[in-house]
């Protein structure tokens, strides 16, 4: 009765049935793809082997990573277009499982989309930001790992070299961030083109604007500003 007064409310569940569907399939073929050179007896034997109390420290760690994580992004977007805990959870997770059956990391941009529809003011362009500057982030702390590493032991060639480069590339992209942030107000002129009437101005307009909206992520980088 619910389902025929409202038409709605029966396509939004079979949409998710059939996103849930779709998921589980892309998901089972992407596990096919890479278990089926493996050999199934070694790796039981493998398993067997392992002692499963280790698991539980294990999982408390990684569980306790996840919650951090999820806190950290919570607190990246801006205190009036916050999203509820909820939602940054939900996003991601999601995200975390789309990096699991995607390509190219694609679940961080399906986490900017679930979570960006809640905060408007944002959108997804502003919550992407909030993803690259936790990215950038998340290198920096890698690079202060490994130099803290080199005062105890030498590193592998790679190692340093890799390190050598991730401190060229993400200081450089970080103060790039900070720029754009400090400035942003520049591309406010763009909304009159992206107010225009034709349709290659309204594009233009939208892809001029896109750093505006951009920076509407950056809020991390404002010092609480």
């Amino acid at each position: 009765m619910t389902d025929t007064m409202n038409p709605g409310a029966g396509s939004a569940r079979l949409r998710n049935w059939l996103y849930g569907i779709s998921g589980l399939g892309i998901g089972a073929l992407f596990l096919y793809l890479t278990a089926r050179n493996i050999d199934l007896k070694a790796a039981a034997a493998i398993i067997a082997d392992v002692n499963l109390l280790w698991t539980v420290p294990i999982t408390i760690a990684y569980l306790l990573n996840m919650a951090l994580r999820c806190v950290r992004w919570h607190f990246m977007f801006p205190d009036h277009q916050r999203p509820t805990p909820r939602h940054t959870v939900e996003a991601f997770m999601i995200g975390k499982l789309g990096n699991n059956i995607l390509p190219g990391r694609m679940g961080e941009m399906l986490r900017a989309m679930a979570i960006g529809r809640t905060v408007p003011d944002v959108g997804i362009t502003g919550t992407l930001a909030t993803v690259v500057v936790e990215k950038v982030l998340d290198a920096l702390a890698i690079v202060a790992m490994l130099g803290l590493a080199l005062t105890f032991a030498p590193l592998p060639d790679w190692a340093q070299q890799a390190g050598l480069g991730m401190v060229i590339v993400f200081p450089g992209v970080l103060l790039g961030l900070v720029l754009l942030d400090r400035n942003h107000h520049l591309f406010d002129r763009f909304d009159n083109i992206a107010r225009g009437e034709s349709t290659a101005g309204r594009w233009l307009g939208w892809l001029l604007a896109l750093p505006r909206k951009f920076s509407s992520g950056l809020h991390t980088l404002r010092g609480g500003r």
